[in-house]
């Protein structure tokens, strides 16, 4: 499949330019520059003066991306944390759509955003309600680091590529990656692509629980989820319980080889949704932003476990047993 943006052209690293903190006061610095068949995004990150961020973005263009599911970068880190963002004539100036990703130091990684991945933000604060991003106004992609630590930073980029439907994600904003290379920057992002496992152990005598298990719908790209109910003996109840998660403390979602907890599990949940149907554009809605779904999800808990004492349904204590 053909690149967006493509490293190992030497002209593409023109096409982008750097914006850092010393827009407000602060003396962050970056570039965009290529090197070695690959981009690198590079530069010095600083907290003086109230600053903390420096980023890149490409020139405006017509990405035409209504028919794909999300986007893959190939990457090599160093470790940090970043943020790859997204702008379009649907949100005010100076607000984007952000996914983050953090690859491991020293190797090649294929990234897999989907759409339901980036969140509309302002100088860090999620837009709460900003209309969810639409691919067909995307038009200018971006990166950005601001994981609040100083010192230099360096990520190389071999290339973007869309998202076909049909491709399962190797990552997410919640850090799953894919196996990858250390040497050269690989030719295509697509081909290190492999498929994530995805498991929700939840409360099986919980009316609550069913009843979201049976009205929440997956996107078909997602894959499928496997169902456990935590109050059987299972692997993953053992699983979680040697983790010290709590299942009266909420449901656990496995994505890859890492879980989810209670607001998290919600949250993530969520973004694998469609919005088909009252309920799922609700829970869009309510549970998209990560601190949105933090401030409401001890309500939900207590609402479940009032719920089942009024039933007498005794507690799961998988951490007990």
């Amino acid at each position: 499949m053909a690149r967006l943006i493509d490293f190992q052209d030497p002209e593409e690293a023109t096409h982008w330019h750097a914006i850092n903190d010393d827009v407000m006061g602060g003396v962050s610095q970056s570039e965009m520059r290529h090197e070695s068949g690959a981009g690198v995004f590079s530069g010095e990150l600083s907290l003086e003066n109230g600053g903390g961020f420096a980023s890149v973005r490409r020139a405006p263009q017509d990405y035409r991306l209504a028919d794909r599911a999300g986007l893959k970068l190939a990457v090599r880190g160093d470790g940090r944390r970043y943020q790859l963002r997204l702008r379009s004539h649907r949100l005010f100036e100076g607000a984007a759509y952000r996914a983050c990703f953090q690859p491991p130091a020293g190797e090649w990684r294929c990234v897999a955003l989907p759409w339901e991945a980036f969140e509309p933000v302002f100088r860090g604060r999620v837009l709460e309600d900003a209309p969810p991003l639409a691919p067909a106004a995307i038009q200018q992609i971006g990166l950005l680091i601001a994981d609040r630590r100083a010192g230099a930073f360096r990520l190389e980029i071999a290339g973007v590529e869309p998202l076909d439907r049909d491709t399962p994600a190797t990552e997410g904003a919640d850090g799953g990656l894919a196996p990858g290379t250390q040497g050269d920057p690989p030719t295509s992002p697509g081909r290190q692509a492999t498929g994530r496992r995805l498991r929700l152990v939840y409360d099986g005598d919980c009316p609550m629980c069913r009843r979201y298990i049976r009205w929440q719908r997956l996107r078909r790209d997602v894959g499928e989820l496997e169902l456990v109910d935590g109050r059987q003996q299972s692997a993953a109840r053992r699983e979680l319980s040697a983790r010290g998660i709590d299942l009266d403390q909420g449901f656990a979602l496995q994505i890859g080889d890492r879980w989810y907890h209670g607001s998290e599990a919600l949250h993530r949940l969520t973004l694998l949704g469609t919005r088909s149907g009252v309920f799922n554009r609700l829970m869009y809605r309510l549970f998209a932003s990560p601190a949105r779904a933090a401030r409401l999800y001890p309500w939900l808990r207590a609402c479940r476990n009032g719920l089942l004492r009024l039933i007498g349904v005794a507690p799961i204590d998988n951490l007990r047993q």
